[in-house]
């Protein structure tokens, strides 16, 4: 073991130490340090988008969540497409899933990393742009995808339209020809929405 892991894994060093360890070459260093009690926030927030996990494993998170209640916030900022990329702890998902920002909650429902619990309650959501991202979701039931097809707001009837999957496969999102052929609720809904 490096002495420079041996230090990040130290949880006496010293801040402006893990700072500067922070910056190393070695993703093994780069990783302790996200997981080290005595990091500082802001070294925190930049290793959020190459750790996510280990900074969410901090032993001290809840203590920086007292300190500073927009950490989460701060962290989601650093990298948005944290829900894409990796499975996240359930707390931090259900931060995401009741944020009052519109912005995070369609990051969430587009991810295909989300319970289908959460998919549930995102097909709810007041704001179309979450609704739209559920449709987008690779791992919408069809259930959910139907009754998104009558929604009120027309772009997410669309969007549904746009990623209907074919009775033997399934439409790539984005591609504007498709058969609703297999689905006649889908296709009244659609067609006559």
């Amino acid at each position: 073991m490096s002495q420079s892991l041996q230090e990040a894994l130290d949880e006496t060093t010293p801040s402006e130490r893990l700072r500067e360890l922070a910056t190393s070459s070695q993703v093994k260093t780069r990783f302790a340090v996200a997981q080290n009690p005595n990091t500082p926030v802001d070294v925190l927030i930049k290793l959020f988008s190459e750790a996510p996990l280990n900074v969410l494993n901090n032993p001290a998170l809840s203590l920086l969540l007292l300190e500073n209640p927009c950490f989460f916030e701060d962290l989601y900022k650093s990298n948005k497409r944290v829900f894409q990329q990796l499975e996240l702890p359930k707390f931090f998902l259900k931060w995401a899933l009741n944020n009052p920002e519109a912005e995070i909650r369609a990051s969430l429902a587009i991810s295909s990393k989300i319970p289908l619990s959460f998919l549930i309650k995102l097909a709810e959501d007041k704001e179309p742009r979450v609704r739209i991202a559920v449709a987008r979701n690779p791992r919408t039931p069809i259930q959910i995808l139907n009754k998104l097809s009558q929604d009120n707001i027309f772009n997410v009837r669309r969007r549904v339209g746009l990623c209907l999957p074919y009775p033997t496969g399934k439409l790539p999102c984005g591609k504007t020809t498709f058969t609703l052929t297999g689905y006649p609720t889908l296709r009244e809904n659609f067609v006559n929405g």
